[in-house]
């Protein structure tokens, strides 16, 4: 080979290897959010024929479902984290106030950040149990969220609110 080829070929190895990289930063992170969503959508929703065939409330609420759900929220954090976000802002945080508030609380933590896909999910399923609602555009805790935040708060022997969750970055 000539010194031309070899010039040629190593501009063609450093094209390769610059789009893999493009590639790498622009798509994989996007894929890795779909595929957080997806895995989360296997995990909440619930099948369709399942739904269909609820039993009244009354009839299955007792005492041991009662405390499964509990130490199910207790083990659920970020359930807690966005629960405990609404708690302290009663008037009400967008989606995006509600992403910041949650993250910020994980940053203190030194934890790695959630991606928007994951707090939206949790906020989705929070609606769709009745934990909270969305009312002039904004997230707010229902009566039910309220009381579940204030078992949960009780169980786990706070006392006093977490400093991230009293003056949210907006």
């Amino acid at each position: 080979m000539n010194e031309f080829g070899i010039i040629l070929g190593v501009i063609a190895i450093v094209a390769v290897v610059a789009a893999d990289i493009v590639v790498r930063l622009v798509i994989a992170p996007h894929r890795l959010d779909k595929w957080i969503e997806s895995l989360l959508d296997s995990m909440i929703e619930p099948e369709s024929a399942v739904r269909d065939e609820r039993l009244p409330v009354a009839a299955c609420l007792d005492e041991v479902l009662g405390e499964s759900l509990l130490r199910h929220f207790e083990q659920s954090a970020t359930s807690r984290q966005v629960l405990a976000a609404l708690a302290f802002r009663p008037n009400g945080m967008h989606e995006s106030e509600v992403q910041q508030t949650v993250n910020g609380f994980l940053a203190q933590k030194h934890k790695r950040e959630l991606p928007a896909a994951v707090v939206r999910k949790v906020v989705m399923s929070l609606m769709e149990a009745d934990l909270t609602a969305l009312r002039k555009g904004k997230l707010q805790l229902t009566t039910a969220g309220n009381r579940l935040y204030a078992l949960l708060e009780v169980r786990s022997g706070e006392a006093s609110p977490s400093p991230a969750f009293a003056s949210p970055s907006a």
